[in-house]
């Protein structure tokens, strides 16, 4: 069903970190998950959302007198400028902003949009082992949309992969994965009530669904990013390591902490609130990478 839509906030080629080779990551809206170290807020709405970035502005009032919302305060220049539980991400303020202050993270694409955007860079997919990666968000909010993203996919003969929390209903998820050659499972924290503390979901519906797709010999690589304060300590990292081998798990890659969404939280009027970073992401990388050589777990480091 290639007329088939859903609601896409990026679409980044030549992405290297994605998978192997060179890849075009198709970012899809809508997740799950609240955490607050977020590298892509604008995704958790599952709707589209409208970045304000105030140092552009003109301050014309033009996008004041165009919202059919009345959610924009002309005389505003901060980040509350819009009214979010007024705004219903239309992008009329986007259209009309002649400083490119305003625009619009989210928009609705068939999968054969995607698709054909996704086919321009083939033949860098053909020469370097590459492919599509689908991520978000949680790509699997829009199971329906993904799958049939990954049904065209495989039938123009592209190499699959996709990002995933795995906090999703295992009925949504199991229809995809025969589409798919590679699967990024994220894993954040052992302890389900710490897990719900920072994320606002527990991790029983995501270890029951690792240890599901472990089960099918899929090529899985768990994905952890090591954030201070939350799980990088030794007694997180054990345990996670414990729970995985457990689950049969053969790979780890490690990602080292970021503030890359910080800005993107400001540009949508909201507060980044974990900024507890030590700055000695090499320690905190060389500890959890020696506990989890030490389980008998291959492990990576994504630099």
């Amino acid at each position: 069903m290639s007329n088939c839509y859903g609601l896409v906030f990026n679409i980044q080629r030549f992405s290297i970190h994605d998978g192997p080779g060179i890849r075009t990551t198709v970012f899809l809206n809508g997740c799950p998950l609240r955490c607050p170290w977020c590298s892509n807020p604008e995704s958790n709405s599952g709707k589209p959302e409208v970045f304000y970035n105030p140092q552009r502005c003109l301050g014309c009032g033009y996008c004041a007198h165009i919202c059919p919302k009345n959610a924009v305060n002309a005389e505003t220049f901060t980040k509350e400028r819009i009214d979010r539980s007024l705004c219903d991400g239309c992008g009329k303020c986007v259209e009309g902003c002649p400083s490119a202050a305003l625009s619009l993270k989210g928009k609705r694409m068939s999968v054969q949009e995607v698709i054909d955007e996704v086919l321009k860079d083939k033949p860098f997919y053909q020469t370097s082992g590459g492919g599509v990666t689908f991520s978000g968000g949680e790509p699997f909010v829009q199971h329906e949309f993904l799958l049939e993203l990954a049904k065209l996919a495989k039938e123009n003969e592209l190499n699959t992969a996709i990002e995933t929390a795995g906090h999703i209903a295992w009925k949504f998820m199991e229809p995809v994965l025969p589409y798919l050659d590679l699967i990024y499972f994220d894993f954040k924290h052992p302890d389900t009530e710490t897990h719900r503390k920072y994320t606002g979901v527990g991790n029983e519906l995501i270890c029951d669904n690792l240890k599901k797709i472990t089960a099918l010999n899929k090529e899985i690589i768990v994905r952890i990013p090591l954030i201070p304060g939350f799980n990088s300590d030794e007694d997180a990292l054990e345990k996670s390591a414990c729970i995985l081998k457990e689950i049969g798990v053969k790979t780890v890659e490690f990602l080292h902490y970021h503030t890359l969404g910080e800005s993107k939280f400001d540009f949508l009027g909201k507060n980044y609130n974990y900024t507890s970073d030590d700055g000695d992401k090499a320690k905190r990388a060389k500890y959890a990478l020696s506990i989890f050589e030490k389980a008998g777990i291959k492990t990576i480091l994504d630099d």
